[in-house]
């Protein structure tokens, strides 16, 4: 299923032009808020990977649509096929974490510029990158989870995202809300709660656990979701 969905992105011109957007959006923001003369190489790699993750959030939403759209040649012969819900949402999800990984790699060439030119280390642009591609693969599995819930793909997308902005937009809520769910929606949200630590180069567990938490979520969602569409008029 993942190679078959990564060899219609592939065939369809969608996954080099996706790859090139990519870098080209990172190469943007790292020019307009990372690169400065006074800053150290590790204020400009976190910086770069705070917007980065952003980015890789955005670019699995967008996956997921294209995922989706490019399969439905093919729906009838699903609806048909001896294949589980559950196969079919792994097989997106694996071919579009492929997919970041590959934009991941796209742009390596940009923190790798910042560590070349200051005195950052390896460890760092690590750890940003794995944040990069846990945000990534949480919009992956929300846009797959609205665009199943939904029958009309786009609309599922921009719920998904609905979704993930409201998720990030939690912090501004809790300045509003009284103490005892304050540190509630502070933590909910993903990039800005739990991307920390990644971008200044330090593997927390406790962020991966909540990102890959969202993400099964997601996932679980997917496959609920695309199982009542199976067997819908």
């Amino acid at each position: 299923m993942a190679a078959r969905e990564l060899g219609a992105l592939r065939r369809t011109g969608a996954l080099p032009a996706l790859l090139g957007i990519v870098a080209l959006v990172q190469g943007l923001h790292l020019l307009a808020f990372a690169v400065d003369e006074r800053r150290t190489s590790a204020r400009a790699l976190a910086i770069y990977f705070h917007h980065g993750a952003y980015v890789m959030e955005a670019v699995g939403l967008v996956l997921a649509l294209a995922l989706v759209l490019m399969g439905r040649p093919a729906e009838m012969l699903w609806r048909t096929a001896p294949i589980r819900a559950h196969d079919r949402i792994g097989g997106r999800f694996v071919a579009g974490f492929a997919v970041l990984v590959l934009a991941s790699l796209a742009s390596v060439h940009l923190p790798a510029f910042i560590l070349w030119s200051g005195h950052g280390s390896v460890g760092h642009l690590f750890a940003g990158s794995v944040g990069g591609l846990l945000a990534g693969s949480l919009g992956l599995s929300l846009g797959l989870a609205g665009t199943a819930l939904f029958r009309r793909p786009l609309a599922g997308a921009v719920a998904a995202a609905c979704v993930l902005g409201g998720l990030e937009l939690m912090p501004m809520v809790a300045d509003q809300v009284g103490a005892g769910w304050r540190s509630v929606l502070t933590e909910a949200a993903p990039v800005w709660a739990h991307n920390d630590g990644f971008r200044r180069g330090i593997l927390d567990l406790s962020d991966a656990v909540f990102l890959l938490g969202l993400s099964y979520v997601g996932l679980v969602a997917a496959t609920a979701g695309l199982r009542e569409q199976r067997w819908a008029p």
